[in-house]
């Protein structure tokens, strides 16, 4: 996979492949379903939209050439999206472990909002609801924020 990027301009590293692997495949091998995942549109309009074009896909044009440059682009814009997300959420997991006072726990109840031992969409939105808005009056009135490097 690594030759194969690499041919196509995307420099990653081995730990990179194995990130991405780790969110989108169960073993070693991303199946079609799973390479589905991480490039299907969440919205259900787009995803239909893809879904429903026709097939045109053959073992002779494995490559791709069958796509225009545009095409090219965004798909290998994307890939380098998945993986940079991808590596910023597990270097902001690894600083979180080494917080002291951070446990998944606590966390996971901060999101269940009736603690009923599910996190739900509406949890989720309204925590997170709350959350900016206290992020707002922190910034609005100048309170210290910790710097992205401390522990």
């Amino acid at each position: 996979m690594l030759n194969n990027l690499d041919n196509l301009g995307i420099r990653l590293s081995e730990n990179d492949v194995v990130l991405f692997f780790a969110r989108y495949a169960t073993t070693n091998n991303l199946t079609y379903s799973q390479f589905s995942d991480a490039f299907l549109p969440s919205d259900g309009y787009y995803c239909r939209l893809l879904i429903s074009k026709r097939l045109t896909y053959s073992q002779q044009c494995s490559n791709l050439h069958t796509f225009s440059d545009p095409t090219i682009h965004l798909y290998l814009s994307l890939f380098e999206c998945l993986i940079s997300v991808e590596r910023a959420a597990e270097s902001i997991k690894q600083r979180l472990v080494r917080r002291h006072n951070f446990s998944m726990p606590q966390a996971f109840r901060t999101l269940d909002f009736n603690s009923d031992g599910f996190v739900t969409l509406s949890d989720v939105s309204l925590n997170f609801s709350n959350l900016f808005k206290i992020l707002s009056l922190i910034h609005e009135y100048g309170f210290p924020r910790s710097s992205p490097n401390e522990v």
